[in-house]
Parts: structure tokens; C-alpha cells; sequence
């Protein structure tokens, strides 16, 4: 498991499939096990700096960085 891992807690999911972002943290660290982020999971989340997504990520739905806008 991954210590830098972003808190299980910051996210809506089901332990596979990350639904929703909803935490504070600007830089996120996607934790082991999730294997798909849903379609808009981060929509609107522009405080984003930075998002790793572990290699057993292997579906990224529609949209799901929507609106992430970096300055």
C-alpha cells in the first residue's frame, strides 16, 4: 500500500471505482486498488495541483477531470 496515498475518506467509492473527489487536498494520490475514476469524479476540483493515478487505474471515464483547470 502506498503511504503517500490520498485518505480513502477524500473519495466517494465503492473500493474499485472512484465515483467522486471530495476532499481538500490539492495534491491527490489515487490509493491502490481503485482500478476505474468515473465519469466526472474530480469535476470542478481546480484547486488540483497535481493527480497520480496508480497503474491498476485502467479506465478513466468520460469526463472525469472536467473543468480541472491549471493556472
Amino acid at each position: 500500500m502506498n503511504e503517500n496515498a490520498t485518505s480513502r475518506s477524500s473519495f466517494k467509492w465503492d473500493g474499485t471505482i472512484i465515483r467522486k473527489f471530495i476532499g481538500k487536498e490539492k495534491e491527490v494520490v489515487i490509493p491502490e486498488g481503485a482500478t476505474e475514476i468515473g465519469n466526472w469524479a474530480f469535476k470542478d476540483c481546480s484547486s488540483l495541483t497535481s493527480v497520480v493515478i496508480p497503474e491498476g487505474v485502467t479506465e478513466i471515464g468520460s469526463k472525469a477531470f472536467w473543468l480541472v483547470v491549471r493556472h
